[in-house]
C-alpha cells in the first residue's frame, strides 16, 4: 500500500493536461511535476489520495528522449512554463491527445483530433504564463510566479506585464 513518503521507482507513461508526468504503481495513478513521457524516476511521494498519488522527483533514473534543458533558469519553481522541459514536437502531441481525450472522454465525442500546427517563433511558444485578474487591481500574477520571476527578471513576466499594459 502506497503511503505519504515513501519513495518509489516510476516509469512515466504520459502526461496530464496540466503537464504532470503520470505513472502507475500498484494500479494507482502517480501524478509528477516536471516528470516527462519515457522518464524513470525515483519519486518521492507527498500525497495519496482513494484513487491517486502524487510525487515529486527525488532522481532521474534514465530521462526521456523527450526531456530538454530548460532556457530558464527559474521555470522549475515558477510554474508558468510547465512544458518548458519538454521538446516541442512532444509538447504538440501531448496538447493534441489532451484535446482528444477531453471531446471523447469527457464530451462523449468520437472525434480524431488533426496535427496541431507548429509556429515559429520559439519564445512565443512558451509564452504561457498564469495570470489572475481581480476586481481591485488589473493584473494579479500568481503568487510563486511573481515572486520568483520578480527576482530574475523574467522575460515571459515583462512580455505579458507590456501586453497587458
Amino acid at each position: 500500500m502506497l503511503k505519504k513518503n515513501d519513495d518509489i521507482t516510476l516509469e512515466i507513461t504520459s502526461l496530464s493536461s496540466l503537464g504532470s508526468g503520470v505513472g502507475h504503481f500498484e494500479k494507482m495513478a502517480v501524478f509528477v511535476e516536471g516528470a516527462v513521457t519515457g522518464d524513470k524516476i525515483i519519486a518521492h511521494i507527498i500525497k495519496v489520495k482513494s484513487s491517486y498519488a502524487v510525487g515529486i522527483i527525488k532522481k532521474i533514473l534514465k530521462p526521456s528522449k523527450h526531456r530538454i534543458v530548460s532556457d530558464c533558469e527559474v521555470s522549475d519553481k515558477c510554474g508558468g512554463c510547465s512544458y518548458r522541459h519538454i521538446d516541442y514536437s512532444h509538447e504538440l502531441e501531448v496538447k493534441r491527445q489532451a484535446v482528444e481525450d477531453a471531446l471523447n472522454r469527457i464530451g462523449g465525442l468520437d472525434i480524431k483530433v488533426e496535427e496541431i500546427l507548429s509556429i515559429d517563433d520559439i519564445f512565443q511558444r512558451r509564452l504561457n504564463l498564469w495570470q489572475a485578474f481581480v476586481r481591485s487591481r488589473p493584473l494579479k500574477w500568481a503568487a510563486t510566479c511573481l515572486r520568483v520571476s520578480a527576482k530574475t527578471g523574467c522575460s515571459l513576466r515583462q512580455a505579458m506585464t507590456l501586453a497587458a499594459i
